[in-house]
């Protein structure tokens, strides 16, 4: 296996979903704690009258109740006999949609993206033991070459200890010369819009290591 590459294992993919079905359980075992909690919780004056109003002329009977209990609290099924009445799960499934659609059209701030780009590699030493990224084989024979004919010796993805990390930033750099202090980064069509600039968030990314190394000459070469 190629080095920095891994592959989810059986094991670990038995364990996610053990994981994903414990957060499920969890929240359903909260749900009913949060129903058995308010039964019986006596109301402000001012919610009766509101409740009052609302149930004026209506009449439930003791048995109503006890049945309306019993669907809270899971002892026969939520939805019997009723229409439009949610199971917990369902409930947890409603709840998800409502949160992605709060966060729909939302951006990280750059110090939040930092943050979660350093946090996602200290993940993955932490499990695998190392986080080098995915490398261009065609880059890296590119830079190897540069060294040859130089005479120079950087460090890349294949040389030197695989790409250079800035922790601080939590950046990876495809090509790092210390002794020329020297940045190059290889840039894949992806990384250009249709009309052929360089989409912003690379040009925000070389401000931000530029800015880390000031003493360091950047450069950028165009895969194709």
């Amino acid at each position: 296996m190629p080095k920095g590459v891994y592959e989810r294992t059986s094991r670990h993919r038995l364990s996610l979903s053990l994981s994903a079905k414990k957060r499920t359980h969890v929240a359903l075992e909260n749900i009913k704690k949060a129903i058995e909690k308010n039964i019986g919780r006596k109301c402000s004056q001012e919610t009766k009258n509101r409740i009052s109003m609302a149930n004026k002329g209506k009449k439930r009977t003791s048995e109503m109740n006890d049945a309306n209990r019993n669907r809270m609290l899971g002892h026969v099924p939520w939805n019997k006999g009723k229409k439009n009445c949610y199971t917990p799960e369902q409930l947890i499934k409603i709840g998800n949609k409502k949160r992605v659609a709060f966060f729909k059209g939302r951006h990280h701030t750059e110090e939040a993206k930092k943050k979660l780009r350093i946090l996602q590699i200290k993940r993955i030493e932490k499990n695998y033991g190392i986080s080098h990224p995915n490398y261009n084989l065609k880059a890296c024979e590119f830079f190897r070459y540069n060294d040859f004919i130089h005479r120079t010796k950087g460090q890349y993805a294949v040389y030197g200890g695989g790409e250079y990390l800035i922790r601080e930033l939590g950046y990876y750099i495809d090509y790092i010369n210390h002794d020329l202090k020297m940045i190059i980064e290889w840039d894949e069509p992806h990384h250009y819009d249709k009309y052929g600039d360089l989409k912003m968030r690379d040009q925000i990314r070389q401000q931000v290591i530029q800015k880390h190394l000031p003493d360091y000459e950047f450069f950028r070469i165009k895969e194709h």
